[in-house]
């Protein structure tokens, strides 16, 4: 198995390409992804994703597939979150448009870890 990762930071943008490359006795292949996001603050990102992925199998002939993504997610407070993205892929035999928005709870036990070693300096 190949693979390679390059990551860029420009400006406020971090860039980060990647491909691999697979054979084994059950498939073979290839994947490529270029993404780029951006942090904004320690509440909020950005992130687009486009690539193409190619594999053969016994049972299957996938000639390549193109793929995007687009994410946005912002933290709400410590413990909350909310995700949503976007997905599109072409060119094989599925394909879709995908949209979806998860709310979620963070269950951070770290704080409490905190809070025993404070507890424990004089």
């Amino acid at each position: 198995m190949e693979h390679d990762v390059w990551r860029l930071h420009v400006a406020e943008l971090t860039v980060d390409a990647r491909y691999s490359k697979f054979d084994s006795s059950f498939a073979s292949g290839t994947y490529r992804t270029v993404t780029v996001s951006r942090d904004m603050g320690d509440r909020f990102r950005l992130s687009l994703q486009a690539g193409k992925q190619s594999f053969t199998s016994s049972v299957s002939k996938n000639t390549g597939d193109y793929f995007g993504n687009f994410l946005v997610e912002t933290n709400l407070g410590s413990r909350y979150f909310l995700e949503s993205s976007y997905t599109t892929q072409r060119g094989g035999l599925d394909e879709y448009n995908q949209f979806t928005t998860t709310f979620g709870i963070r269950f951070d036990n770290r704080s409490r870890e905190r809070m025993a070693s404070h507890a424990q300096q004089p």
